[in-house]
C-alpha cells in the first residue's frame, strides 16, 4: 500500500455521536450537545471513594469529588483509567482508578445558574 492511499491522521472523527446519543456512564459528549468546563480539584479529591451498597455498577470506583458532584446535581466528567497495584506489605493485588489529568475535572452545567453551585461543592479548589 502507498503512502498516499493510506488513510490519514486527519480523517479520524473522535465525536461520531449524534446529538441525543448518550456515551458510557450515561454522559453525552462536550462535542454533541453542550460543553464542559476544566474545574481544579482539592488535594486528595480524586482518590476513589468508599463503596456505596446498591450503587449502580457504572459509579464502582468513583472518585470523591465526583460523587460530591453528582450529589449537588452537577454532571461530571474525570477521565481515568484502572491500574492494578500490588501493595507493599501484604502483596495482594488490588485495582485502583487512576485520574489522567491529576487535579482537574470537567463539569457541564447551566449557564443561567452561575458557577457558585460548582464552587460551594466540596472538594472545588478555588
Amino acid at each position: 500500500m502507498s503512502r498516499d492511499a493510506a488513510a490519514s491522521p486527519l480523517d479520524f472523527q473522535p465525536f461520531p455521536c449524534a446529538v441525543g446519543e448518550s456515551m458510557q456512564h450515561g454522559l453525552q459528549h462536550a462535542a454533541c450537545s453542550g460543553t464542559y468546563e476544566a474545574i481544579r480539584v482539592k488535594p486528595g479529591y480524586q482518590r476513589m471513594a468508599k463503596a456505596i451498597e446498591g450503587c449502580p455498577e457504572d459509579r464502582r470506583g468513583e472518585s470523591i469529588i465526583e460523587r460530591n458532584l453528582r450529589n449537588a446535581n452537577i454532571d461530571v466528567y474525570m477521565p481515568a483509567f484502572w491500574k492494578e497495584l500490588r501493595k507493599h506489605r501484604s502483596r495482594k493485588l488490588v485495582e485502583r482508578r487512576m485520574p489522567l489529568l491529576v487535579g482537574y475535572v470537567f463539569v457541564r452545567r447551566d449557564p443561567r445558574d452561575g458557577f457558585d453551585p460548582v464552587r460551594e461543592v466540596d472538594g472545588v479548589g478555588v
